[in-house]
């Protein structure tokens, strides 16, 4: 009988996350933009707050229920994508970015004239807490940064701080996709 189980060292996610993305800043508004795209949403907001270290992003996307979550959202390799229909994703990998790698995440989500909240660290999350609510649209999702997430270590060994300019990233960032999907819808 199976009785043990395995954990994630607390830096791994965000170590592999560093690893895999070339810049994983970019890669994680690329992937909340795409995410909240494949969801439908005609308005998308990305609310840094510098001090607390968290980004909050909102959409007005179709929203996830506790199925969705449970059975794609929480699990690796989990995704409810059509690939048929998107340009990127479907492997349920963004997740790692999205939420797993960061200190804590708050999940907001409406489906169904119901409101889901749940919150998490690294690879744990709590109940759900659901609610009736027939006003409220799409997701919310804030995470909180660590200390080290904007930190690079050069060739040379120097490190270099990126969190100070994260802001001005998101607005290039944005900037930059937001041109390349609308040449892609026109």
């Amino acid at each position: 009988m199976l009785k043990n189980t395995i954990t994630i060292g607390k830096d791994y996610l965000q170590n592999k996350v560093k690893r895999q993305y070339s810049n994983h800043r970019t890669a994680l508004i690329r992937e909340f933009m795409q995410n909240s795209i494949d969801a439908g949403c005609t308005k998308l907001d990305f609310i840094f707050n510098k001090s607390e270290r968290t980004l909050t992003v909102i959409d007005d996307g179709c929203g996830m229920d506790d199925v969705v979550m449970e059975n794609a959202l929480f699990q690796l390799g989990g995704s409810y994508k059509d690939n048929s229909k998107i340009n990127t994703g479907g492997f349920g990998a963004a997740k790692l970015i999205l939420l797993f790698q960061h200190e804590w995440f708050k999940i907001e989500t409406w489906k169904n004239n119901k409101r889901y909240e749940v919150y998490g660290e690294s690879d744990q999350y709590s109940d759900y807490i659901i609610t009736d609510d027939i006003i409220g649209k799409g997701t919310k999702i804030t995470i909180k940064f660590s200390e080290t997430w904007g930190h690079e270590e050069t060739y040379s060994g120097d490190l270099i701080d990126y969190y100070n300019n994260f802001e001005y990233d998101i607005q290039e960032i944005l900037l930059i996709y937001s041109q390349v999907f609308l040449a892609e819808v026109s």
